[in-house]
């Protein structure tokens, strides 16, 4: 069996111990709502998104906001949930493919901007699938 690696822009380290799961079904989605709604219904699922300089930097527990306008179908990252800040400003929470030390305070996770299509995760096509073991 070939080893697992979790990674991040600087490099890559062996899991120790993996898992194996296989998508049983799946589809696209797309837009806020949608995107809610599969998440509420049947678990996380994948976006791919653009992908900026400062994203591959974020190490911050505030919600992120690209300012560049960058929505060129770059990268994948799991969308496991949502919330919203005591101000008032959405977000999706996402869990990152570079392991966990990518915004090392979030162990990995960040809060991305969510509603405004931010990397243009809310339009490029999501993707759900039911995970069996």
């Amino acid at each position: 069996m070939a080893n697992c690696y979790t990674c991040w822009p600087e490099g890559c380290e062996a899991v120790k111990e993996n898992r194996r799961y296989y998508v049983g079904d799946y589809g696209e989605i797309k837009g806020e709502t949608e995107m809610m709604q599969e998440i509420y219904s049947y678990g996380p699922i994948v976006a791919l998104i653009g992908c900026p300089e400062d994203f591959h930097t974020w190490n911050s527990t505030e919600v992120y906001q690209d300012k560049t306008g960058d929505k060129r179908p770059a990268h994948y990252i799991t969308i496991v949930g949502w919330g919203q800040t005591p101000a008032g400003k959405k977000y999706w929470i996402v869990m990152n493919s570079w392991g966990t030390a990518w915004n090392a305070p979030e162990g990995g996770f960040a809060k991305v901007a969510r509603g405004i299509d931010n990397l243009g995760i809310e339009s490029q096509g999501s993707v759900w699938g039911n995970l069996l073991p």
